[in-house]
């Protein structure tokens, strides 16, 4: 019973707190600068998780439960969808501890290595990676009504790539 009063709210405040800063990085000239282009993307982002928890919320108010209200692809579509969102959420948060890492560590270069280009680049890298893996989940559901142990492979490997990634950044520190 808390779930459904908790989770509601939660998403009212995370749709509530991410429009405001969206407005306030629209109607301010100062934050209009190429650090904070990334935490905007973050949060319309952040925006987008609170839209589709709503509508996931909805779905189970009307329906009762998942199984009595979508087929399995709505449900694998949806999934995807919210996957593939929160994956944009979570690559924001690594290209900004990065953009922080190299603005801690080497200040004296940051302007030089931190353009408007690679923010830029960061942006549409962290949008269009989990989108590509979306259509790919989605297609898979449409298609097979089933996913394959090759797309569970994948995804063990990406986890673990990126962890090698990060042992190797440490590395480095």
């Amino acid at each position: 019973m808390i779930y459904y009063v908790l989770q509601p709210s939660l998403c009212v405040i995370v749709v509530g707190g991410n429009i405001l800063i969206l407005i306030c990085f629209i109607s301010s000239n100062k934050l209009r600068e190429q650090k904070y282009a990334l935490i905007c993307s973050l949060a319309s982002s952040d925006l987008l998780i609170g839209l589709t928890k709503v509508c996931t919320l909805l779905l189970i108010a009307l329906g009762g439960s998942f199984g009595e209200c979508m087929t399995y692809n709505q449900l694998g579509v949806l999934f995807s969808i919210e996957a593939s969102i929160y994956s944009v959420s979570l690559l924001h948060l690594i290209m900004i501890g990065v953009d922080r890492f190299i603005g801690v560590m080497v200040p004296l270069r940051y302007a030089s290595l931190i353009t408007k280009n690679v923010v830029v680049a960061l942006i549409i890298i962290s949008w269009v990676i989990p989108l590509i893996y979306m259509i790919y989940a989605i297609i898979l559901v449409l298609l097979k009504d089933k996913i394959r142990p090759r797309t569970c492979y994948f995804l063990i490997t990406w986890i673990i790539r990126h962890f090698k990634y990060l042992k190797i950044i440490q590395g480095l520190t």
